[in-house]
């Protein structure tokens, strides 16, 4: 593999990481919001309700951090626990009302990056990209 290829590739990343992270920071919406509970934010409001252990491996962190980030949520009227009728040992996570709000805008912050991000590229490219992406990030999905 081309060394050079792999340090642009990267530089590119750290540049999209860089440039979500400003616009970020600039919208009102989650300025009360660390990245890690943007996230668990996500995560929780694509799958509805789920267990915290599971939230916690989707997000890549430990369990006793994510407790951490779901304790602020809660507190903010974001998220709530819940008890699984199967089994009332196990917590289960999902988004309230407020939450529910704040996903959908984050929702329609991630599109605006998106599609900002796919307009520099002529359409048969976006096509070209998104799937040469989704082959990328394939091995990443298992």
């Amino acid at each position: 593999m081309n060394e050079t290829l792999i340090v642009r590739f990267h530089a590119s990343l750290l540049d999209i990481l860089n440039g979500v992270l400003e616009m970020r920071a600039k919208d009102k919406t989650f300025e009360l919001l660390a990245p890690s509970e943007t996230l668990a934010l996500e995560i929780i409001g694509k799958h509805k309700s789920l267990a915290m252990s599971e939230l916690a491996r989707l997000a890549g962190t430990a369990a006793n951090t994510m407790t951490g980030i779901v304790d602020r949520l809660v507190h903010r009227h974001i998220a709530r626990r819940t008890t699984s009728p199967a089994d009332r040992r196990v917590v289960l996570v999902e988004l309230t009302e407020n939450g529910l709000k704040l996903f959908a805008q984050h929702q329609q912050f991630t599109k605006r990056i998106i599609a900002g991000l796919l307009k520099t590229l002529a359409p048969e490219e976006q096509q070209s990209f998104v799937e040469m992406f989704e082959r990328i990030t394939a091995p990443l999905k298992s």
